[in-house]
């Protein structure tokens, strides 16, 4: 069937009963990228499906599953679902460390068959160029992206868990403490302002 949105937009959808249950709509696409004739085509298909007893909805997870196999394409589906509505500035730095670091040294290998050590060697690297904050970064971003895949059931294990974050890089302790004459400029500064309390 076709559903027009609110917004004027048209997608095709695909309902169906599997074992004598209403089961959630799924959807086909847009139209008119996704035509009727190949919008009728995919119905044939999920219809085949539910005449066998099995659910069209488990076969579109099987379908993008095996398209988001490998960590350059679940990484670029990872910073699309989980970054909307972040800052700008945080945007800019996922996008920068996934596509300069990780994907071109991991992005090939399947996301289940990632090791620790894979990880490992990866921040070693970005500590090499003299960046162990983005070393640690990299590793957060990778933890939190495979914590993702394993609620997707795409993963069953998380690499980048087992890597230490005192072991990849540790925080640098503020030694300095500010002068007297430095502690007289600040406050004057704060008075002299407009700022309210």
């Amino acid at each position: 069937m076709l559903e027009i949105m609110p917004s004027g937009s048209k997608i095709w959808r695909y309902r169906y009963q599997l074992h004598g249950v209403r089961q959630p709509s799924l959807t086909i696409g847009s139209y008119p990228e996704i035509g009727l004739a190949d919008a009728r085509k995919r119905r044939d298909e999920w219809a085949g499906l539910v005449a066998r007893g099995e659910s069209p909805k488990r076969a579109v997870q099987a379908a993008k599953s095996s398209m988001l196999n490998t960590v350059s394409a679940f990484g670029a589906e990872w910073l699309n679902e989980q970054i909307v509505g972040k800052s700008k500035s945080y945007v800019t730095t996922m996008r920068r460390l996934m596509t300069k670091d990780v994907f071109p040294m991991l992005g090939s290998i399947p996301l289940s068959e990632v090791k620790p050590a894979d990880i490992l060697e990866l921040c070693d690297k970005i500590k090499s160029r003299g960046a162990p904050k983005m070393a640690l970064l990299t590793r957060n971003a990778l933890r939190r992206m495979y914590d993702y895949a394993i609620a997707r059931q795409l993963a069953e294990t998380n690499p980048a868990a087992a890597l230490v974050a005192r072991f990849i890089a540790t925080e640098e302790s503020r030694t300095r403490v500010l002068s007297p004459v430095e502690i007289g400029q600040v406050l004057r500064a704060i008075y002299a302002s407009d700022i309210r309390r």
